[in-house]
């Protein structure tokens, strides 16, 4: 788990730079993106906002679905949030 540089506290990344930045790649709406997991347009929103981040059940079904790796972003990272498989 990344510690934060001052306090050394934990950071507790998220996925909505990840998860938006991928919809857009795809050039998908959020409910296609939605149907295609077989979750509801709602939670979608819930992990875009930053609300909730998306169990370990859905991380596998969006690299499973988009041959895509999703990893959690930090506060300081100004990172793309997703790094393609097809490419390996």
């Amino acid at each position: 788990m990344k510690r934060c540089p001052h306090c050394h506290r934990s950071l507790r990344g998220n996925y909505k730079k990840s998860i938006s930045m991928l919809i857009k790649g795809l050039g998908i709406t959020k409910t296609k993106f939605a149907d295609d997991l077989g979750t509801s347009r709602w939670l979608v929103h819930q992990w875009l906002n930053g609300k909730v981040n998306p169990g370990t059940e859905y991380l596998k079904k969006i690299e499973r679905t988009y041959n895509v790796s999703v990893r959690p972003t930090y506060p300081e990272d100004e990172t793309v949030g997703y790094d393609s498989k097809a490419d390996e």
